[in-house]
């Protein structure tokens, strides 16, 4: 899985039908279920110092859409005594659950990071082998760095499965992918090198994304989209407005 280290339980395989609700208290989105909903449990998969469930939702308005959830967070509920395939055949139930497995798994290996959006339907178009329907939920980043700190980035050639990037700054590299280094240089004297990746529109809400690019400071300027472009400056003036606070 390249970002991820990954495990399957075997009791998965079939897809059993869990019931389950969040630890009061823990940390939760606006977008989260807030009872007991239902769920087939496809993967876990260990990031940032944590475990994650992925699964398929069944129950709510959002049924079908796949996401990850913090194990720790989640509790079970009654059981329920279901398997995923009405028909009680057990080769059919699994290969409805591989299916949903592997389509969880390109949604993450498509992504900016663990968060997969908020809606099925969008996952579906994301999924599809129509490009043109895939583009309607596609999104070009586009962001410039300095010399700097050019030279980890074009190390990280497999960060996100679509990725354009100019030319390195050493030319003693061989064998590099020239379909990764196929873009021109910038032309701005302060941030000369150019990086491009194509992500799902909903990583624009994926923390992972925010913290990748303003870790690096100073180092990177966001170029498109600009709705990425007016968050990263939100960020920075949130930070800025802190520290003025404080007397020096």
């Amino acid at each position: 899985m390249g970002k991820y280290s990954c495990t399957c339980k075997v009791t998965f395989s079939h897809g059993e039908l869990l019931e389950l609700n969040r630890f009061s208290g823990s940390g939760s989105y606006d977008f989260d279920p807030k009872s007991f909903f239902l769920a087939y449990p496809l993967q876990i998969v260990f990031s940032n110092l944590a475990w994650y469930l992925g699964f398929e939702c069944v129950s709510g308005n959002e049924a079908g859409l796949l996401r990850f959830e913090r194990l720790d967070r989640l509790f079970l509920g009654n059981q329920q005594n279901h398997m995923r395939s009405r028909s009680g055949i057990l080769d059919a139930s699994r290969s409805q659950q591989e299916k949903s497995l592997q389509q969880l798994q390109a949604l993450l290996k498509g992504s900016a990071g663990l968060f997969l959006g908020n809606s099925a339907a969008e996952q579906r178009k994301f999924l599809s082998q129509d490009k043109q329907v895939r583009l309607t939920v596609c999104m070009t980043v586009e962001l410039w760095f300095n010399d700097d700190i050019y030279k980890f980035i074009t190390e990280g050639t497999k960060r996100f499965a679509q990725i354009k990037m100019s030319p390195p700054i050493s030319k003693k590299k061989i064998n590099l992918p020239k379909s990764v280094f196929s873009l021109q240089a910038t032309g701005d004297k302060q941030f000369p090198n150019q990086f491009q990746a194509i992500l799902p529109k909903w990583s624009l809400s994926d923390f992972d994304l925010w913290r990748w690019i303003v870790g690096f400071g100073g180092n990177v300027k966001v170029i498109q989209p600009i709705e990425l472009v007016d968050k990263v400056k939100g960020i920075g003036s949130e930070i800025v407005g802190v520290y003025r606070e404080i007397p020096n």
